[in-house]
């Protein structure tokens, strides 16, 4: 028995001895590992991930990618909205209790009790309170969602390329038709409609889809157009990604990735539901400088040309994609150059050596020099042999791609630069006619400073690490791609800041490439830099230098990732680009909801299917989407002459020139304008024609007569007054005219272009460049106008600092500027109150000598850090601005009378009828709309060109006392607030 134990005791032992001598791998099977084989095994390790930890560093930004960029399929923006409104009816109704118990309370007191009670009730009633969130959220979502319960598309522009992709898929083409063989969209530029020629992601989209089914077969169209974006750019990261590693190492490809990934301008343009073109303009350009850099790098002739076919090839497909496909080739080219200069540079002294040998003639010397400083320079031969090849593979593979447009596309590489580069930003367009240029009010347009972008692109910090990176690569130049990539980068920023500088703040996404790759190198060296000089410090044969140099490389990692927002410690993500990525990928939220869908379903299946929908442009994208309808113009034409005549037709107060503005687009759009100015090719003299053509009626036998006489003097023959009938005075078919809270907002700019002088268009374009003598003449001949008033305006354009100033010159920016109550009071009747040539002065008069007082409101009107203070006559609806000095009057007072003998739908539901006093001895420019709401009144303060304006009297005051106009439905979005939809009564017109 003693042997036994002993035995056993022995076998406990060595266990033991082996357990301590070993690791266990898994507590589940109980394998263990000698540390011999973990040795062994961590040493393969260490080689694989020496060899292949590269692609390790590739697939972390490409998860959080994934995982930025799918946050809107969720709609937690509408979970933050119900939180918040529950939260805030909670507050309400507890603010109201505690008042009514502690009416002496001081408020910060009753505000610190309130949040008390809030936290209180909140554990209390957790349950409930739980529930009545999730149904809140449940239900804004389903406002946000279409009948398959995926979130409308973000935006606006995504709805054409949805619609596109749509076609593609059911009948093989972007259009609705053909029109011989050429794809038609019908619904675009009414009645006409345009050639969609041929766009690259509704195709890609299309077939994606279709391989997608075989795999999921009940995946929607919907599902697929909205995760394409994410797709696109997380391919992004894998060009961007070798780029950074051949040029810095596998941590410049890793930050350079990374960067790109979370920056915010990006990230808001390339997330899930955000469906257009944005993430090929990175994922392209990346792809055609990569596929150069490898053949560039490569001494293999076959990998060479096979590296600039993909180049090539990937530019051609550009050219579908973006206008500006051709700025990757000249980034290549330049750098290209500098790089063979700089080599040139170097053998400056074997230059003169050459060229100073007496007995070579000249031709010899040049034919010597250019053979030894290019041809036998290796640098110098390998980049002109690459530069070369690009473009003799390029011009085969373009023609291939663009088919019968090669040439024009070529026209394009060679002269659209210098087109580029002097006309971006004009107010006026910079050839031919006078039409604004309505691409600078586009917000995505908007101008923004150099100190702006900077800040956009990181800051000084980013800025200084690609200043870093470029010196960096430059002093590294016998590196064959060094130079060469610091040439690209410099370049590429360049081009990019400039275009982001004068086109607009779109174009800082693709400022963003060039940037994440300075940054990524220049990290990348200084972190390079400290581990190498660790030795300095803890010498190299120290026990514990391993051990300090992988802390002081992880410490270096977590400053690393601060400079990105990146902490190590939750939150993890709370500052900088990562908190700016987290930031827009939560808040985005659809703009289009059910109210809009079931307003557009409500023509779509009311109206004749070549019924034309009116608006401003921005919506019309969404109006043929889901009303299947055609408009008037869109966000893929919105740069044309009908903005000017849409824009007329809200701003103008006379019903007859809006109706017969609209008439006008719904017959043939801009297309009676084109007739007539192309008898004489003058602007002026043409629009002069056609504003006194809009006056007249065509139903009246002495118009038609003017009408006639007019088209006679303009010399138009027999066929061309025809075509001019039909495009101006036609029967047209059904119309709709769309009215929308947004488009309050938005006044400044449609009443902008509505407002339009095509004549200071005309001087501020060709004289502020003149001497006053030849911009006089100028004006005397082509304008008529006398010398006084041409030296008047040529002084005025000379004050005009740029392109702003001179927009603002050319026509104001009518806006609604804020709005206030109103109090009822009875007060003696100020003596300026109503004019002279108002019947009704004579027996207000009398009463006030009589001292009888009248009813009086006295509004307040925020302005600015100030306030103004509007008295109105209730009775007369005059009115004064009584704190200024002197008291003055508005511009225009409008209001809604009840009674009167008007009943019905023009005179309105209750029998009110719309009127306006228009004082024009004021000199303010502002003017009042005057509104009551039961026994309220409140007023809206506006530029005086609003109120009596067909917008306002449409959308404020519900279309009372207009007949051309009848309502057709009225809704409410979530999103963007109340919506009108106007039937328009060609019937009544005159």
């Amino acid at each position: 028995m003693a042997d036994e134990e002993q035995t056993n005791s022995k076998q406990t032992t060595e266990q033991e001895t082996q357990t301590k001598e070993s690791i266990t791998l898994t507590d589940e099977n109980e394998e263990l590992i000698s540390r011999d084989d973990l040795k062994r095994y961590g040493h393969t390790g260490k080689i694989f991930f020496k060899k292949y930890g590269y692609l390790v560093l590739l697939l972390i930004p490409i998860i959080v990618s994934f995982m930025f960029r799918l946050q809107p399929m969720y709609l937690p923006e509408a979970e933050k909205w119900a939180y918040n409104q529950i939260d805030s009816q909670l507050e309400s109704q507890i603010g109201n209790q505690l008042e009514q118990q502690y009416p002496n309370l001081p408020p910060e007191l009753l505000q610190e009790r309130i949040n008390t009670e809030l936290q209180t009730q909140r554990q209390n009633f957790l349950n409930q309170f739980q529930q009545q969130t999730q149904n809140l959220i449940q239900q804004y979502k389903s406002q946000l969602q279409d009948e398959n319960g995926d979130p409308y598309l973000l935006s606006i522009d995504p709805f054409q390329y949805l619609r596109y992709t749509r076609n593609v898929i059911e009948h093989g083409y972007m259009g609705d038709e053909l029109r011989e063989g050429k794809s038609y969209d019908t619904l675009m530029l009414a009645p006409i409609g345009k050639e969609t020629g041929f766009s690259f992601l509704p195709y890609f989209t299309a077939y994606l889809y279709k391989f997608a089914t075989f795999f999921k077969k009940d995946i929607t169209v919907m599902q697929m157009v909205s995760f394409v974006p994410v797709l696109i750019i997380t391919l992004a990261i894998i060009p961007i990604f070798f780029i950074g590693r051949k040029l810095g190492g596998n941590l410049a490809g890793f930050l350079a990735a990374m960067f790109m990934n979370l920056d915010p301008t990006t990230m808001s343009r390339s997330i899930w539901g955000f469906y257009d073109t944005d993430g090929f303009t990175i994922l392209l350009p990346l792809l055609v400088i990569w596929f150069f850099i490898e053949a560039f790098d490569t001494e293999n002739m076959k990998k060479k040309i096979l590296f600039l076919g993909f180049s090539a090839v990937t530019t051609g497909i550009f050219t579908y994609i973006w206008t500006g496909w051709w700025i990757p080739i000249y980034i290549l080219v330049g750098s290209t150059l500098i790089h063979v200069g700089y080599t040139l540079f170097r053998s400056r002294k074997e230059m003169i050596q050459g060229w100073k040998e007496k007995e070579k003639t000249l031709k010899e010397k040049t034919k010597t020099f250019l053979m030894h400083l290019i041809w036998k320079k290796e640098e110098a031969k390998n980049a002109l042999i690459t530069v070369g090849l690009f473009f003799i593979v390029m011009i085969p593979v373009m023609g291939m791609i663009r088919g019968k447009a090669f040439l024009e596309y070529l026209e394009i590489l060679f002269f659209q630069p210098f087109y580029y580069v002097g006309h971006i930003g004009t107010a006026v367009k910079s050839e031919g006619e006078l039409w604004p240029n309505v691409y600078v009010t586009v917000a995505e347009l908007s101008k923004i400073s150099y100190r702006e972008i900077m800040n956009a692109t990181g800051g000084w910090l980013v800025i200084m690490l690609v200043m870093i990176a470029l010196v960096v690569l430059v002093l590294q130049y016998r590196k064959r791609l060094s130079l060469f990539g610091a040439s690209i980068i410099f370049l590429w920023t360049l081009g990019m800041g400039y275009t982001t500088k004068t086109a607009g703040i779109r174009f800082l996404m693709n400022l963003t490439s060039p940037i994440a790759l300075g940054y990524g190198i220049g990290i990348a060296f200084l972190f390079t830099l400290v581990l190498r000089n660790v030795k300095k410090i803890v010498p190299e044969n120290a026990h514990f230098y391993t051990h300090t140099k992988s802390i002081i490389a992880i410490f270096l990692l977590m400053m690393i990732g601060l400079t990105m927002g990146i902490s190590p410690f939750p939150p993890f993500c709370s500052s900088g680009i990562c908190e700016g990525a987290k930031r827009v990928s939560t808040a985005q939220l659809p703009l289009f909801d059910d109210g809009w869908y079931k307003t557009l379903n409500k023509i779509k299946q009311e109206s004749s299917p070549d019924a034309i929908i009116n608006s401003w442009w921005d919506f019309g994208h969404w109006f043929k989407a889901y009303a299947n309808r055609k408009v008037i113009f869109d966000g893929a034409s919105q740069n044309i002459p009908q903005a000017h005549w849409m824009g007329r037709a809200l701003l103008t107060t006379d019903e007859k020139e809006s109706g017969a503005i609209l008439r006008m687009m719904n017959c043939g759009g801009n297309k009676a304008y084109e007739i007539l100015q192309n008898t004489n090719q003058n602007h002026i003299t043409t629009m002069q024609a056609m504003r006194e053509l809009i006056k007249l009626s065509p139903k009246k036998q002495e118009d038609k007569v003017k009408i006639e006489s007019i088209l006679k003097d303009r010399g138009l023959n027999t066929t061309e007054t025809q075509k001019f009938w039909e495009r101006m005075y036609c029967e047209p078919p059904e119309a709709y005219l769309v009215t929308s809270s947004d488009m309050t907002g938005k006044s400044a700019v449609w009443g902008h272009f509505g407002g339009w002088s095509f004549e200071r268009a005309l001087i501020w374009r060709d004289t502020r460049n003149l001497s006053e003598q030849e911009a006089v003449a100028f004006m005397e001949k082509k304008l008529n106008y006398s010398s006084e008033k041409a030296i008047q305006m040529y002084n005025e354009t000379q004050r005009l600092q740029d392109e702003g100033d001179g927009n603002t010159w050319i026509s104001g920016w009518p806006s609604y500027i804020a709005s206030g109550p109103c109090e009822k009071q009875e007060r003696d009747l100020k003596q300026e109150m109503i004019p002279p040539d108002d019947p009704r002065r004579k027996q207000a008069m009398q009463d006030r000598e009589e001292g009888k007082q009248r009813k009086t409101l006295l509004c307040v009107i925020p302005f600015g850090q100030q306030q103004l203070f509007l008295e109105v006559d209730e009775e007369t609806k005059h009115a004064l601005l009584v704190n200024t000095e002197p008291v003055q009057r508005p511009h225009v007072i409008t209001w809604l009378e009840d009674g009167g003998n008007g009943q019905g739908r023009f005179g309105g539901q209750s029998g009110q009828t719309f009127g306006n006093h228009r004082y024009e001895e004021s000199s303010v420019s502002y003017g009042i709309g005057l509104f009551k709401e039961g026994d309220e009144y409140f007023v809206r303060f506006m530029d005086g060109l609003l109120p009596a304006s067909t917008y306002n009297r449409l959308f404020f005051y519900q279309g009372i006392g207009l007949k051309y106009f009848d309502l057709f439905a009225r809704t409410r979005s979530i999103a963007t607030g109340e919506i009108y939809i106007w039937k328009i009564r060609w019937d009544r017109m005159e």
